[in-house]
């Protein structure tokens, strides 16, 4: 499935979200929530340690 995220960012550039959600039979809210994950997981990892 990571496979299908990575193509649809790649991608969002030329064809709308929708569409590429559509055509790929995955719900925009696991896009955009998956795309939020990895945003939080990414400021996780810049955050000093204690």
């Amino acid at each position: 499935m990571n496979d299908v995220y990575a193509f649809i960012e790649a991608e969002k550039t030329t064809h709308h979200v929708a569409l590429l959600c559509r055509l790929l039979k995955v719900a925009r809210s696991s896009f955009y929530g998956r795309l939020a994950g990895e945003q939080a997981r990414a400021a996780r990892r810049r955050r000093p340690g204690p």
